[in-house]
């Protein structure tokens, strides 16, 4: 008995909510038509809503009276910077500038590298010539940095 009586109640239902889901979107259609008129007279873009994670996609701009520009397609990936070529290596412009300025600081050593339109710091070309025993480094007394010299 029980089934009889959700066989026929069943179709009815499923009408009453076929005709609740077409005013709820006819209400939503209202909606956005007062919205776009309201951004319209504010001079605002027309801006679509949020996608949901439950809506289709192209949707979201139905309601829009012109669709968006499409977005341009990238032209690929640039390739990797290439080193850069000096007439002089770094090591030699470092010794040169080193031998000119008579004991230079760490600090106008870099800006003289930075000066050249070289990149990075001179940090690694003043360790290695230290190492190579071709500079004596003397640490600034209470002051970061050293004092470099032609050894």
């Amino acid at each position: 008995m029980a089934t009889n009586h959700i066989s026929t109640e069943l179709p009815t239902r499923i009408q009453k909510l076929l005709e609740e889901r077409q005013t709820h979107e006819a209400a939503i259609a209202h909606i956005d038509e007062v919205l776009q008129s309201v951004g319209a007279a504010l001079g605002a873009p027309a801006t679509p809503p949020k996608r949901g994670p439950g809506r289709p996609a192209g949707t979201a701009t139905a309601h829009l009276a012109t669709p968006p520009a499409p977005v341009a397609a990238k032209k690929g990936r640039r390739g990797r910077r290439s080193r850069g070529s000096y007439a002089t290596t770094g090591d030699d412009s470092v010794l040169a500038f080193i031998k000119a300025t008579k004991s230079p600081t760490t600090k106008e050593i870099k800006a003289h590298w930075a000066s050249e339109g070289r990149g990075g710091t001179a940090d690694n070309v003043l360790s290695k010539l230290y190492r190579e025993k071709k500079i004596k480094r003397l640490p600034l007394p209470g002051e970061r940095g050293s004092r470099y010299a032609v050894a």
